[in-house]
């Protein structure tokens, strides 16, 4: 299918390394994009859909006037479109905590995206990946000011390594040929 053979390609399991980039939006104005880290190990529990656990740290930056290292866990659920090509966009929605580590707050989040992979190899893949993040608080900058809660943009860039069992496609990935007819009329 378009010039791409479909094939049983990713594994039970994921263990990825990213980095990570954020882009605050909050009460500071001239927010600045700041690059930290991620680990992750995911389960798959079929060849489209995926669970998967993050940690990541990173910082929260303006200009002037804001700066903090945080450090937050996720758990996402993650969909991908085309999971028996080698290329596959997907999408991501999951819920976690963030936590500012100069002011020792830690604040629930949830947060939604989309992203895409591509096998290199056997068992790894590059992924690219882009989410909003929204804060269940208008403290994660230590300012409340607003009827408006703290959130950031992610992106991230990394590498998924997959191994476990291969996950096998239930319904066949081409379809069988048509079985032929047979009967008075058929044999015409």
């Amino acid at each position: 299918v378009l010039n791409q053979l479909t094939d049983d390609r990713r594994k039970s399991a994921t263990f990825s390394l990213a980095t990570t980039h954020l882009l605050y939006k909050g009460d500071f104005a001239r927010p600045r994009i700041r690059t930290g880290g991620e680990v992750g190990l995911g389960w798959n529990t079929k060849a489209a859909i995926g669970w998967q656990l993050r940690v990541g740290f990173s910082e929260l930056a303006t200009a002037k006037g804001f700066q903090t290292s945080v450090s937050y866990f996720d758990v996402d659920f993650k969909y991908r479109y085309t999971p028996h090509y080698r290329f596959t966009p997907d999408f991501r929605a999951g819920a976690g905590m963030i936590q500012a580590n100069e002011t020792g707050g830690r604040f629930p989040k949830v947060h939604f995206g989309t992203g895409m992979e591509w096998l290199t190899a056997k068992n790894v893949g590059l992924r690219l990946g882009f989410d909003y993040n929204y804060a269940f608080t208008d403290l994660l900058d230590g300012r409340e000011n607003g009827r408006y809660n703290d959130a950031f943009w992610r992106a991230n860039v990394g590498v998924n390594f997959y191994f476990g069992k291969k996950l096998r496609n239930k319904k066949p990935l081409r379809p069988a040929p048509p079985k032929p007819r047979t009967g008075l009329l058929q044999d015409f």
